[in-house]
């Protein structure tokens, strides 16, 4: 990844990552064991903080009902910053002035550093609009918004307010193919109609194993059943052919073909960095 570190904030950062899992004097044997490791790190990161997320019940600081909405859909990391600014939208804000412009509403708010926003919606398109523009630089609300929404009554965040790349669920449906109901609509009934019968043949397969693991009879029978499938469903011209597909296709990117003999060594240790 050398040729990738373009400057040194990245090249310190990757530095900083490894260094907890190598060190100066391993040859590439360690080096690749450690760097196993720290993958396998980097992938239990999101599955323990899936896991919190699962089972954390927030401590609500205030009575709005779209508070209780965005704990159950937000991450617990998230939620917690979004929390402050609802909190301070309950205590610390108040209306200057509210006026009506034809199908505009324009409000005044100020927040608890004595600044005063302004904050419009537009009646016809139900959109909302602050000034400090917080939600489209970072993708979460801002404590002016959450205060018009408390004075507006308002119960449930619009889905187009509260967006994606915050939600417990986003990650976890785009690593098993899971689409969303926005991505779902964008993609098409083609990609959809093979998810669903992906998933389906992965509930069916295992449910078929659960039941025949008990059984050493019924698993041979399995076994055989899932061996003849293969012929039933694919030609024999497919057969075979994935190796030299892939063989090809590194030929055409890197102009040479695949050595039968990769000789590695180990690099030369150098006393700086």
């Amino acid at each position: 990844m050398g040729s990738l570190m373009r400057t040194p904030s990245f090249s310190e950062s990757e530095n900083r990552f490894f260094k907890r899992y190598s060190k100066p004097l391993f040859n590439f044997a360690d080096f690749t064991l450690q760097y196993n490791n720290a993958i396998d790190a980097q992938r239990n990161q999101p599955k323990r903080l899936d896991y919190y997320d699962s089972i954390i019940s927030p401590k609500y600081a205030t009575n709005l009902a779209f508070e209780k909405q965005l704990a159950s859909v937000y991450m617990d990391r998230m939620f917690r910053v979004v929390q402050e600014l609802i909190f301070e939208a309950d205590k610390s804000c108040r209306m200057i002035n509210m006026s009506t412009l034809e199908n505009i509403e324009v409000f005044k708010v100020s927040d608890a550093r004595k600044k005063t926003i302004t904050v419009t919606y537009e009646i016809e398109n139900e959109s909302f609009d602050c000034e400090c523009k917080l939600f489209e630089r970072c993708g979460y609300l801002c404590n002016h918004l959450f205060f018009v929404f408390r004075n507006k009554d308002v119960n449930n965040i619009p889905d187009k307010y509260v967006g994606n790349q915050w939600l417990k669920s986003e990650l976890l449906k785009a690593v098993h193919g899971l689409t969303s109901d926005e991505s779902a609509s964008d993609k098409g009934s083609n990609e959809d109609d093979k998810l669903q019968i992906g998933n389906r043949c992965h509930g069916r397969y295992f449910g078929l194993y659960q039941r025949a693991f008990k059984n050493k009879n019924h698993l041979i029978a399995l076994d055989n059943l899932l061996a003849g499938i293969g012929p039933q469903i694919f030609t024999d011209d497919t057969t075979g052919s994935s190796s030299v597909d892939t063989n090809d296709s590194i030929k055409n990117i890197y102009g040479i073909a695949v050595l039968e003999e990769i000789t590695a060594h180990a690099p030369d240790v150098v006393s700086t960095k």
